[in-house]
C-alpha cells in the first residue's frame, strides 16, 4: 500500500499545496501622475475623517439633547449650551488628526526634492555672499 492509501483509511488529511508563478508587479500609477494621485487619495481620506468627526459631534449633541429633554421640562432648551459644547468637543477630538493628514498629503517625494534643492541653493547663495 501507498502512504496516501493508509492516510485515507485512518482519516488523516493532508494539505494540498498549490504554487503559482508570480509575474512582475503591475505599476499602480502612470509616469508623472503618482504624486497627484497620492495627494488626491490623502485629501479624500482626510475629508472623510472630517465628515465622520462632524457626524459624531452631531450624534453626541442629539444624544445629550434627548437626555436633557427626558430629564426635565424644557430641558433641551435649558441645557442647549452644554449639549452643543459636548457635541463640539467630540467633533474636535475626532477631527484633530485632519491637520496632520493635510500636511502629510502635500509632503510627497516631489515636494521634498524641491525643498531640498531650494535649501541647498540658499546655502550656496549665503556662502557666496559671505565670501564676497
Amino acid at each position: 500500500m501507498k502512504p496516501s492509501d493508509i492516510d485515507r483509511r485512518i482519516g488523516v488529511m493532508r494539505p494540498i499545496v498549490i504554487e503559482r508563478e508570480r509575474g512582475r508587479a503591475k505599476r499602480r500609477y502612470s509616469r508623472g501622475t503618482q504624486d497627484f494621485q497620492i495627494i488626491e487619495r490623502r485629501l479624500v481620506k482626510s475629508a472623510r475623517r472630517l465628515t465622520v468627526a462632524i457626524q459624531k459631534g452631531i450624534d453626541t449633541y442629539l444624544t445629550e439633547r434627548d437626555r436633557s429633554a427626558d430629564r426635565k421640562r424644557d430641558g433641551a432648551l435649558v441645557d442647549l449650551i452644554p449639549n452643543v459644547g459636548e457635541g463640539i468637543s467630540i467633533a474636535l477630538r475626532k477631527a484633530s488628526p485632519v491637520v496632520s493628514d493635510l500636511s502629510r498629503a502635500f509632503y510627497t517625494r516631489r515636494t521634498r526634492r524641491v525643498v531640498k534643492r531650494k535649501v541647498n541653493a540658499t546655502g550656496r547663495l549665503i556662502n557666496w555672499i559671505n565670501l564676497s
